[in-house]
This record gives C-alpha cells, structure tokens and sequence, in this order.
C-alpha cells in the first residue's frame, strides 16, 4: 500500500491509518510505503517503509527511495495498491509489468489529467466512492463507497447540543467547499439565536488567499466570532466533538464532490443540510427538507431558519435515519469487504 502520510495524528490524512488496519485485519500481510512515515499504532502484521519526506529528503531522494521500496518487496506482494495519488500508480507501472504484479488506485477527484489516464491505464482496478468521484467512464473503475470508521464517528448523549444552536461546516479553507455561502446565508440570520463554527484549515495554493477574504467579508457583513468562527484545525476526539455539539452540519460542495466530512457528521446522527445531490440517496425521505439551491445564501438561510423551529425529537429521528443509511453504506469494514473481495474475484 503506497501512500502520501503514515500518520494517525494528521488532520488531514490520520484515518489512512484506520484504512490500514482495516485492510491488516483482512489479509495475511501489509506492506505500507508512506511518502512520509509520523505516529501510527499498528498491528505486528504491518511493515512500514518511508521514501523519507519526514527526514528532509530531496523530491529526488525521494523517488529513489520510491524505487527502492517497491523494489525491496514486489516479489512479495499480490497487489500494489496506491491511496489518492496517481503518480505512483504509474510510477510503479514498469516494476509491476515485470513483476506481473496488478495494482490498484483509490483515488476521488472529478477533473481528468494526464495523471490520472496514465493511472487509469496502468491499473488493474480503480476504486472509489461513487460513480462520479473518478473522472474518466471505465469498466476497471469500481464504486465502492468511502471507508469510515462507524464506532469513532458515533453520538454521544452525555453530550448536549450547543444552546444556542450551532450550524458546523467541516472542509478544508478552500474555495471548492463555498464557506463564502455559508458566511453569507449567516450574516442573513445573524439577528437569529444561532451560531455558526467552520472546522478546517489551508491545505493547497490559493487557500490563504481565500481564508483572508472570507475573513474580511465576516467584517464587512458586521459578524462577530462569537457568531461564526473558524475553529481551525481540529483532530481525534476533538473533531468527533464538535460534530455532536452542532445540530445540523452543512456541505456545500458541488456536485462531482462527496465530502468524507458530510458523511462523518450523518454518522454522528445530525442532519446534513446540502447543495450537493450527490447525497440524495442518504438524505432519503428527508432530501426535501435538507437540500437547497447551490450558491444561493438567502434560501440556505431559510432553510436553516425553519429547521430551528422543529422539535427536537424531529433531530433525532432525522439524525438516526441519516447514521443508519450512511453507516450501511459507507463504513470502513464494508469498503475493506469489498476491496479484498474484488482483488480475490481478480
């Protein structure tokens, strides 16, 4: 398994160590080749290697070591399997043609690249979360759900939704996830007892710019903190927190995107308020209730504004529904059944 960070500590990518438990438990032996190797807790059937980002190496010194990893250990290994980055799935391409080793590619993102036709070429099987999470019409492209761990994302009675009521985004600060929308749709109820928190932080070029400027519109829409907040970066516990704390989250990617944080939060049991239809199918008999028009504030705000006004037995049956639905089809130990399952029917 080849992949960008090892680490259960990251924000970003700490469930990759979840994945490789989850896979460990599934077959006799996982060797991870992680870009850049941090804190995991792993079973004894896991070997790790690092191509060294940890230790300051050189892109070139990392592609060597690239090379030597795979190199070490593919007349060992069964499968090649690469998480979310393309590159090495054709990087490896001439070792595993050698080999006769088949790989596979998890990989989400809705634009095609010349990356991605030279992975799509190379693999065997491509695996991902639903049919329009990979950009490029295949038969070696397998939906197969996201991967998520039910039991860490999972309500908590003893603790209580916030009063006043708080409305949770979860994405990274990037113009893709439009927070811009929701500090609008905010600044349209801000005479209203609700609060709004967004949990994420920068994560590619472009991103400060854009932070800065949602920034300054919260100043200009005359928002305090205490109103809408950036949280920041959030991990673990923390994280699960929060989601339990909001009575709702709200997604509002577009489609081609299935945010992993959308589905953690349904699995919290809270309703999911979106503009992304992709998530039809989990809304269910509630998708009248909780899907609004893309990049409209003004009907966000009335959305939320009648939901603020339902009972709260209404919540929790909402919220049920959605971890019921969203727990059968998108848990780890299901995506891991289905991987093991497709590399074995071969």
């Amino acid at each position: 398994m080849i992949v960008q960070q090892l680490d259960e500590s990251h924000w970003l990518r700490g469930f990759i160590v979840d994945w490789v438990r989850a896979l460990a438990a599934r077959v006799d032996h996982v060797i991870v080749l992680a870009l850049e190797q941090g804190q995991a807790n792993l079973p004894s059937n896991v070997t790790v290697m690092s191509m060294g980002k940890e230790k300051g190496y050189s892109r070139l010194r990392e592609l060597v070591e690239f090379y030597r990893g795979v190199g070490r250990v593919i007349g060992q290994v069964d499968v090649i399997f690469s998480h979310m980055t393309p590159r090495y799935t054709w990087l490896a391409a001439p070792l595993a043609m050698l080999y006769r080793k088949s790989q596979m590619l998890w990989f989400i993102h809705p634009k095609p690249s010349l990356e991605i036709r030279a992975a799509l070429a190379s693999a065997r099987w491509i695996v991902t979360a639903t049919p329009a999470n990979f950009p490029i019409p295949s038969p070696k492209v397998h939906a197969l759900g996201h991967g998520l761990n039910t039991t860490r994302f999972s309500p908590n009675p003893d603790i209580p939704v916030d009063d006043p009521p708080l409305v949770l985004a979860v994405g990274r600060l990037s113009p893709i996830k439009k927070h811009e929308v929701l500090l609008e749709a905010a600044s349209l109820l801000k005479d209203k007892a609700v609060k709004f928190a967004v949990a994420g932080q920068t994560a590619a070029p472009g991103d400060d710019a854009y932070y800065a400027g949602l920034l300054r519109r919260r100043d200009e829409l005359g928002l305090v903190e205490n109103q809408f907040v950036f949280l920041g970066n959030l991990e673990g516990e923390s994280l699960v927190n929060w989601y339990r704390r909001a009575s709702f989250i709200t997604n509002l990617t577009p489609m081609g995107s299935f945010d992993k944080a959308a589905l953690e939060g349904m699995l919290v049991a809270k309703p999911l308020v979106t503009s992304n239809p992709a998530f039809d199918d989990l809304l269910g008999d509630h998708q009248k209730l909780l899907r609004v028009k893309p990049d409209d504030p003004a009907d966000l705000a009335a959305r939320l504004s009648h939901l603020l006004t339902l009972p709260r037995e209404d919540f929790i049956r909402i919220g049920s529904d959605l971890r019921t639905r969203t727990a059968a089809a998108h848990s780890l130990d299901h995506l891991m059944d289905r991987i093991v399952a497709l590399v074995e029917k071969g």
